[in-house]
């Protein structure tokens, strides 16, 4: 596409270096927003991009009716003209005020010490399980090939099916028998805080396993802090218990070093989401990217029918948690670069889009996928040039909006 390869020449040359945000960022005073959104739209260097991501956040604007155009509504304090920002250094009684609402926290998080040893304990109890399970079913597997070899060609093929068969319900039943009890990950608003814990520490552990930054005891408390302040303070129950949190906050616990900071980030983050994604807007965006990807890519659209692929299977969690979940760490980063400083104040109005771009760049390779193959793939996706996405994106918003 040559509009596409002039798009991402373009976005290249006016992606800044370093020097650029910290002229900009430097004054003791104030800060150019309109500028630094300009410039950060095109990716923030990762040296800086806590301090960038800590003007460009409490800037945020959350439309009342994600892709209609209405009125916006500042988050953290940030002016709605978008001209200037007063200097973070100059915010210190609101982050005196965020440090406080942490300290009373301290207390709960100390009193649940000794839950979250037992949690330790019991995701050890977990791993050793799922082992000894890949164990057996290796075991089980050499077993019925050993059946099939020695009975092939033999009278009783039948009776060894069944045999076969009978092995794999009885792995079957000892899965079910050695797995953790199941605890909903999504809307179910009557888990106990033990439950949120441990439906948060085994999602953590899942991470830290893909993630090598979240290895350390110390940013996994980090995370789990930040989250336990937030789950007693949320007044939306559409999401509070849903695993997916530990994926939304890791960057900000990963990129601030104050976890006060790390914490009021993530907060206004969720309000953002809240407005954009939450049950009445996140319907609505779901039918419009639906109805999007069926006119655009009407090929794919059928082959994802044909395969019997479920929209609630992949693009419901696309959609409501920013590709978190499915795009690599760095990809992520580098999205929400885009997404935090649109010039616009919107940067949320583009990920329909921006979802839209991922599945016409990955169209070759999915058309050719089968069912488990398209979920895997959807839910894993492969380490992308987001730089060409999100111009690719930009090329689609601009034709629809055009359309209209």
């Amino acid at each position: 596409n040559p509009a596409a390869a002039k798009g991402r020449a373009g976005a290249a040359a006016m992606a800044a270096d370093r020097e650029a945000f910290l002229e900009l960022i430097g004054h003791e005073n104030t800060v150019e927003m309109d500028r630094l959104r300009d410039i950060a739209f095109y990716g923030v260097p990762p040296s800086i991009r806590e301090k960038v991501w800590m003007l460009l956040i409490p800037a945020l604007q959350v439309s009342t009716s994600p892709g209609a155009g209405g009125a916006a509504t500042p988050l953290g304090g940030g002016k709605a003209d978008g001209s200037a920002q007063q200097h973070p250094q100059h915010q210190h009684q609101h982050q005196h005020a965020q440090q406080q609402h942490a300290q009373q926290h301290l207390a709960q998080q100390q009193h649940q010490h000794q839950q979250f040893a037992l949690l330790d304990q019991h995701q050890n109890q977990e791993l050793a399980l799922e082992q000894q399970q890949r164990q057996r079913d290796h075991e089980q597997e050499l077993q019925r090939q050993r059946m099939r070899e020695q009975q092939a060609g033999a009278r009783d093929v039948a009776d060894m099916e069944q045999g076969a068969s009978a092995l794999g319900d009885s792995s079957r039943t000892l899965r079910r028998e050695s797995e953790f009890p199941t605890v909903s990950l999504g809307f179910d608003d009557s888990l106990t805080d033990f439950e949120i814990q441990r439906v948060l520490r085994t999602e953590l552990a899942r991470y830290q396993r893909r993630n090598a930054a979240f290895k350390t005891a110390k940013m996994q408390n980090k995370i789990l802090n930040i989250l336990h302040g937030y789950l007693h303070n949320a007044s939306n129950a559409w999401h509070v218990h849903h695993a997916a949190l530990v994926h939304v906050v890791a960057p900000f616990a990963f990129l601030f070093k104050k976890e006060s900071e790390a914490s009021y980030c993530f907060q206004l983050m969720m309000r953002a989401l809240d407005a954009h994604f939450g049950p009445t807007n996140g319907r609505k965006t779901l039918g419009r990217f639906l109805m999007l990807f069926r006119s655009r890519l009407p090929e794919l659209f059928t082959h994802f029918e044909e395969e019997d692929l479920e929209a609630s299977q992949w693009a419901s969690p696309w959609l409501q948690w920013l590709l978190c979940r499915e795009l690599p760490f760095d990809c992520c980063l580098r999205l929400w670069d885009s997404y935090f400083s649109a010039p616009d104040g919107h940067g949320f109005d583009l990920h329909t889009f921006v979802c839209l771009a991922i599945l016409e760049s990955c169209q070759a390779d999915l058309i050719e996928l089968e069912h488990a193959e398209l979920l895997s793939f959807l839910r894993h996706l492969p380490t992308l040039d987001m730089d060409r996405i999100i111009v690719q994106s930009q090329y689609l918003a601009h034709d629809f909006r055009s359309q209209r």
